[in-house]
């Protein structure tokens, strides 16, 4: 008989962290997903981008920012209470350290048009079915319920596994964007 082993989410995680702090290549794989991501016929069309600011150890989301700022309404989120909130910036002036110690926008235009708009969502782990490990807190998967928005999450091809347990509060991506 075969061994099933099970792995909590909380496993999961930190075993996916430890796997993108030891990225090979990592500058290179950023540069390969940025052109991905401004080549993607779904982002080309969109007028509003919703994204996060990217932390060291995830694919880089600051020169995509850079990018979207030249012809794109970009809306960066904020932690307000339990939930995610997006607000459009206009440069990363308008950018301030807040919870988690990640950039949070200081503007008050809030995101609110569902329409023409894509989102860039932060995951540690995907599957080939598009489906994502958060960190566990459930903001994205709360905000993306109620809004109705193309989802692209980005990954490196080492943090794209083949299956993920899920359940029935998890969003699925729309698109999964790695290197490869």
């Amino acid at each position: 008989m075969e061994e099933v082993v099970v792995i909590s989410k909380n496993d999961l995680r930190e075993y996916a962290k430890k796997l993108r702090r030891n990225i090979q290549d990592k500058e290179m794989k950023d540069k390969i997903i940025l052109k991905k991501v401004l080549g993607n016929e779904n982002v080309q069309k969109a007028k509003n981008i919703l994204i996060y600011v990217s932390l060291d150890y995830e694919v880089d989301t600051k020169n995509l920012i850079k990018e979207f700022l030249k012809n794109k309404n970009v809306y960066v989120p904020r932690i307000e209470n339990q939930d995610i909130k997006f607000y459009k910036i206009k440069s990363f002036k308008d950018l301030k350290q807040g919870a988690f110690n990640i950039l949070e926008p200081t503007t008050n235009h809030i995101f609110s048009n569902n329409k023409e708009s894509v989102i860039i969502v932060p995951g540690l782990l995907f599957d080939k079915n598009n489906n994502r490990l958060g960190y566990g807190k459930g903001y994205y998967d709360r905000f993306l319920e109620n809004n109705n928005l193309y989802k692209i999450g980005l990954t490196y091809s080492e943090l794209l596994i083949d299956e993920l347990e899920v359940e029935d509060f998890d969003i699925k991506m729309n698109e999964v964007i790695e290197e490869r």
